[in-house]
């Protein structure tokens, strides 16, 4: 079975939009997925829309809130094809997957 996660790695933010500073405008993602000890990466930029009713300050943000933007906004056909494409690294690599280890005599 495979488990995804997703982290956000960075923020895209202008000084100034419309009347507000420090707006977040863009976040660089990392999805993983993990099977059997082996993971697999894919990472992404999604530009945000800003919802200047419900504002918050850069300061005051939350990795949990640009994750919920980033599930609110991502398109979910966009989303199941990239992690369709993790599974299938999975598989195609099933035979010969490998890992960095000590030497015995270690």
């Amino acid at each position: 079975m495979t488990n995804f996660s997703m982290a956000i790695s960075k923020l895209e933010k202008a000084k100034q939009y419309e009347n507000l500073s420090d707006v977040v405008l863009a976040c660089h993602y990392t999805l993983a997925a993990e099977n059997n000890g082996y993971t697999q990466t894919f990472e992404g930029v999604l530009p945000l829309k800003v919802d200047t009713s419900n504002f918050i300050s850069f300061a005051n943000l939350t990795e949990q809130n640009v994750l919920d933007w980033v599930n609110a906004q991502m398109n979910p056909a966009f989303l199941q094809n990239v992690k369709n494409e993790l599974e299938q690294k999975f598989n195609s690599t099933q035979e010969l997957q490998t890992e960095l280890v000590a030497g015995p005599w270690a």
